[in-house]
């Protein structure tokens, strides 16, 4: 449970993770400092996934080739829908690839972010397609070791963005292969 109060806008606010077996559902409670009724109640998931994208995007737009629009993205869960979303917003994207170790898990994620973003998204097969000549690259995923190596990262590429977690250990994460451009890392 994280708490915080801030003073000045009048609010307070805690964090809380409910877990039961492999289901977890954090929310995060608002109150009025004042009075203490609760304002809004926020689902912390949604909160995290905007916060992810949000990051990649400012590091996109600040590290990232300015004429940079192939965006390969390792994950197709909510953070990398997320990210996709936020990125599409400071780049002109004319591709973006996705690959998760699920079949169904990309392609449903391809086609939903196609129609909503009004954008060419792609599921891909391997993680080195992803990567293949992709001007930014990002990893919003969780697992045990990084799908990429630095031999599959373009030599153009411009931007890399590390979302990446690994379980139970964050050592795979350290081994993600660096890039001559920016980089990002960010919880």
């Amino acid at each position: 449970m994280l708490g915080a109060v801030a003073p000045g806008l009048g609010v307070c606010g805690v964090k809380v993770r409910t877990q039961i077996g492999a289901n977890a559902q954090p929310q995060l409670l608002i109150f009025d400092s004042a009075t203490a009724p609760p304002v809004p109640l926020i689902d912390a998931y949604a909160l995290s996934s905007l916060r992810t994208g949000v990051l990649a995007a400012v590091a996109t737009y600040a590290l990232a080739h300015p004429e940079a629009s192939i965006l390969g993205v390792v994950g197709s869960g909510k953070q990398a829908r997320a990210l996709v979303a936020a990125i599409a917003r400071v780049r002109r994207l004319s591709e973006v690839r996705l690959w998760s170790p699920t079949a169904d898990n990309r392609t449903r994620a391809a086609a939903e972010l196609s129609e909503a973003l009004g954008l060419i998204v792609r599921a891909v097969k391997t993680p080195a397609g992803v990567v293949r000549d992709a001007d930014i690259v990002s990893l919003p995923a969780r697992a045990p070791e990084p799908p990429i190596t630095s031999g599959m990262l373009a030599r153009r590429a411009s931007h890399r963005d590390r979302g990446y977690r690994s379980r139970p250990s964050r050592t795979a994460a350290r081994r993600v292969p660096p890039l001559r451009g920016g980089l990002c890392r960010y919880p």
